[in-house]
């Protein structure tokens, strides 16, 4: 490899076009929504969707982390896509078996606990509700769970580990009934 393709930074190119446009319809988004799930306008999600223009990396892999869930192959492909792999997301275990961990998050540890950090993430999102007005009430609960979810990332919990956590601690709030 020259030292140049070793240096250069990964370009997302026009094969990228026909997987966004599967994944938009496999997660149920209008493409009005797919701009918003990026900070975007609608008007670029079209433009990735006719080939006019491309996501960048970091927006083909959270595109693949977001279509996983649905349809795995298509993840695979846009993972592909993105220059890296679903392992390497930390989205399935790696070849050895051992559980895949996706770069810039911490790697799983006894402590804390993953209901102490839920409690963090609760107390995040309160937080952002004390700031809150009553004069958009949509805009304000958003912006709670944008706070929570931010938390929650932040910690390396997948949302499945919240909302177990939340589960277990609803159980326990609330009595058994006979």
């Amino acid at each position: 490899m020259t030292e140049c393709a070793a240096t250069m930074p990964f370009q997302v190119g026009p094969t990228i076009t026909p997987l966004v446009g599967r994944a938009r319809i496999a997660l149920g988004l209008t493409q009005k929504q797919l701009g918003e799930m990026f900070r975007a306008s609608m008007r670029t999600a079209h433009r990735w969707e006719g080939g006019q223009a491309f996501p960048d990396v970091g927006q083909v892999e959270k595109l693949a982390r977001a279509v996983f869930p649905v349809d795995a192959q298509l993840a695979e492909d846009l993972a592909r896509e993105a220059g890296t792999t679903l392992q390497d997301m930390g989205l399935v275990a790696t070849s050895n078996g051992a559980p895949a961990v996706a770069p810039g998050l911490p790697a799983p540890r006894p402590f804390p606990p993953i209901p102490l950090m839920v409690d963090s993430i609760l107390l995040a999102a309160v937080g952002a509700a004390e700031g809150q007005g009553t004069a958009q009430p949509t805009q304000g609960v958003r912006d709670i769970l944008r706070a929570g979810f931010a938390r929650a990332r932040g910690l390396g919990l997948t949302v499945e580990e919240v909302d177990d956590a939340l589960a277990a601690a609803a159980a326990k709030a609330t009595p058994a009934k006979r």
